[in-house]
């Protein structure tokens, strides 16, 4: 796939530091993300975007959610205190679709001869991808801790009802679930749908108990000696039927689960 990583400088000024010792404050308001930030940012090899252009890309994609809104989408938490700031700290611009993702942004235009054509294999399609990525319509602004909890997938905005949907038993989001959520008219929801339905798959796994799938020797015998796991199969092992679990210990078994992918 033509992706790749944007790369950090190797030499960058130290923030400059006040009478106290401590960095100076952000002027936008938005919370100072990892030092790593660059290492994970990806773009279309075809596109060779340079690190001031990423930055510039950044910058205006953070202001551009904060002239959209000013406090946390679930929360309704982040009002700043004194004049000056937009908003107070804490408070992040979150990527819907998250932007290492950018590939898989879903598009309904389909008004061109390559849109037959697999993503990774038109480079229109990654660049519109990218660009609809770093569009303010895919971005809300959310409580740092909210933004973790939001990109590891334990909630949900619904993309009709904008009711918030909560996946796990976890303290920390359970009174906000089915509250709606404050996102801007203009949020896509396109990226909202994909969210959506991205939770939902993962957490309808984690909560499926493991089930035996067999012996290895059954699975050799169902196997020809050329064939693929991917082969058209019509003697798969019997898989036993699986006990009954009550809601409780499903509920449980997910959020163990989804506490050890996410930690």
């Amino acid at each position: 796939m033509p992706l790749r990583r944007r790369l950090k400088a190797r030499s960058q000024s130290p923030p400059k530091r006040s009478a106290s010792g401590s960095p100076s404050p952000r002027r936008d308001g938005l919370d100072n993300v990892d030092d790593g930030e660059f290492d994970n940012m990806l773009a279309p090899a075809s596109m060779n975007i340079g690190l001031e252009e990423a930055k510039r890309v950044r910058n205006d994609f953070r202001s551009s959610c904060l002239n959209r809104a000013t406090t946390c989408a679930v929360s309704g938490e982040g009002e700043p205190w004194c004049p000056g700031p937009p908003t107070g700290p804490g408070v992040q611009a979150c990527h819907i679709v998250p932007q290492q993702h950018y590939h898989l942004y879903p598009s309904a235009d389909r008004h061109h001869v390559d849109d037959d054509t697999p993503v990774e294999d038109s480079p229109r399609r990654l660049r519109e991808a990218w660009q609809h990525t770093w569009n303010p319509r895919n971005g809300i602004l959310l409580m740092k801790h909210l933004h973790e909890f939001f990109d590891a997938r334990l909630f949900s905005i619904h993309p009709l009802t904008l009711r918030i949907r909560v996946f796990v038993p976890c303290n920390a989001l359970a009174r906000f679930n089915v509250q709606k959520a404050s996102v801007p008219a203009t949020t896509d929801r396109k990226a909202l749908r994909y969210h959506y339905e991205m939770c939902c798959i993962e957490n309808m796994a984690a909560e499926r108990p493991i089930l035996d799938a067999g012996s290895p020797s059954e699975g050799k015998k169902a196997t020809s000696g050329t064939g693929t796991p991917f082969d058209a199969r019509t003697d798969l092992p019997v898989t036993p039927s699986p006990p009954k679990i009550s809601q409780e210990t499903l509920l449980e078994t997910a959020w163990r689960k989804k506490r050890k992918r996410f930690y």
